[in-house]
């Protein structure tokens, strides 16, 4: 089956969407956490960066006119002090979430974009697998909305899920790009192009992707996978723009020539705090002149929060210049000690990939803040007085539950399936591995981390039951690629 950019599958999409919104419904705002606010006051400065280029013209230092600086001010019209910035998250999903702050700062529309993506692509997937039949595909539809962290996710004032989508974007491209009209390979090549940016470990995930989509285009041969016109481009194009943008916003707003300009130190920390990095900067920060040594001398902190986040931390002690050269020595430092202490560096990453695979509850913290402006005009998180917990832990169940029953159908109808339909579940499987080893090496063991992208997997292999529940001789759609399918 075709999916095309038509009424069909507007009408799906737009069912979807409204399945998805059921979290803003039930909690009247967006899930926060930390970074929420970072992002929302980040965008505001740097829409007014722009806009001050534009009105005013001139050319600022790129050293001291980064878009992330100490004192923006939602509450004011012209914030316009610019500092060296210590570090920046995504200047995009900044700027998204600043532009998407309505209604007041709460940043709902973000959220509903969001949910809107999920909602087009949960669409596509279920067309192009062949889920035709309103009934099966609403079923599929309450289940990934109720019984995964989808919605939850999408509700989320975070890039987190944008991860899912791109793992769910390369194994679709990647697998069934002759089951998608030009206008749908279109749409996607944005979301996963839009995704390389608003986040840092999403750039790893889908070049892992991208070379595993390789090795089988090269192969599809002996997959039985029909030869589609430009499909090389169509999978390596989107994650190199998203790429080319990054470079090209580290360059304007920091003056750096990077793919990930002025990103806080999250491999270091996590070396630290588990233990190598901190051992081995213990015993060489004596004679080597390592900027990190300068902040901490040979006492590190052993929690996240303490090395980095608090002004006891990196981002409360360290000046622009230093951060400028711990993240220089960052992989320096973090290599030298995984060689130094490699079995416990292996054992411990090994055990935290495996725990991470298997984390992805939604956690206790969503739902339970609001954003309000202090009396200075800047966001803050408060305490929004929600309780609804058993809510969240109900999804947690169920997710269980609908994990167990949809890998359970694959296991015992996989010699149904045909190659295709086999490698797009192998594909997502390397994904949802993929994630869990990028976030546990450059980060830390974090049940959103999983939760972001264990969705996948319910939807494709729901897609895939499916298609061929009650029907013993269902055979996988195959769309004609001759000529030039449109959307």
């Amino acid at each position: 089956m075709m999916a095309r950019l038509d009424a069909a599958l507007a009408r799906r999409t737009i069912v979807l969407f409204l399945l998805f919104l059921w979290p803003l419904v039930l909690f009247g705002t967006p899930s926060y956490q930390a970074d929420s606010v970072s992002y929302l006051k980040g965008g505001k400065v740097a829409v007014e960066f722009v806009l001050g280029k534009i009105v005013h013209g001139g050319s600022p230092e790129p050293a001291t006119a980064g878009p992330f600086v100490a004192k923006p001010s939602l509450g004011s019209a012209s914030s316009s002090s610019y500092t060296a910035p210590k570090g920046a998250r995504s200047v995009t999903y900044s700027v998204a979430a600043y532009l998407l702050r309505w209604p007041g700062i709460d940043m709902t529309a973000l959220a509903i974009g969001q949910a809107l993506c999920a909602a087009f692509i949960a669409a596509v997937t279920m067309t192009a697998f062949g889920i035709l039949r309103w009934g099966r595909f609403l079923a599929i539809g309450a289940v990934l909305s109720f019984a995964t962290p989808l919605a939850v996710c999408s509700a989320d004032a975070m890039p987190d899920v944008f991860a899912g989508f791109a793992v769910a974007i390369m194994a679709m491209m990647t697998m069934v790009l002759q089951r998608l009209s030009t206008g749908v390979r279109a749409v996607f090549a944005a979301i996963l192009a839009f995704a390389m940016t608003a986040h840092s470990s999403i750039p790893p995930l889908a070049f892992g992707m991208l070379l595993l989509g390789v090795c089988v285009l090269m192969l599809r041969g002996r997959f039985g996978m029909p030869k589609v016109a430009w499909a090389w481009a169509w999978l390596a194009l989107p994650p190199m723009i998203g790429m080319i943008g990054n470079t090209a916003i580290g360059y304007i707003a920091f003056g750096e020539v990077s793919v990930a300009a002025k990103r806080y130190p999250v491999a270091l920390t996590r070396s630290v705090v588990d233990g190598p990095a901190r051992w081995y900067l213990e015993k060489h920060c004596v004679t080597a002149r390592y900027a990190v040594c300068e902040i901490f001398g040979t006492k590190f902190p052993d929690n996240i929060n303490d090395f980095l986040f608090y002004k006891s931390g990196l981002n409360g002690r360290a000046t622009p210049e230093q951060m400028d050269r711990i993240r220089a020595e960052e992989a320096e430092i973090v290599l030298n000690a995984a060689l130094e202490y490699p079995g416990y560096e292996a054992m411990n990453l090994s055990r935290n990939v495996l725990v991470q695979l298997f984390k992805f509850d939604l956690g206790k913290s969503r739902f339970k803040q609001s954003v309000a402006l202090d009396s200075e005009g800047v966001p803050q998180l408060v305490p929004s007085g929600r309780e609804l917990q058993p809510v969240l832990d109900t999804v947690d169940k169920l997710t269980i539950l609908v994990l167990l029953l949809s890998v359970g159908w694959f296991v015992f109808n996989v010699r149904r399936l045909d190659s295709v339909e086999r490698l797009t579940a192998a594909l997502v499987v390397a994904g949802l591995i993929g994630n869990a080893v990028i976030v546990v090496v450059f980060s830390s063991v974090a049940p959103r981390y999983e939760a972001r992208v264990i969705w996948v997997l319910p939807l494709i292999l729901l897609s895939l039951a499916g298609a061929h529940i009650r029907n013993r001789s269902f055979k996988s759609p195959q769309a004609p690629v001759s000529g030039n399918p449109m959307s």
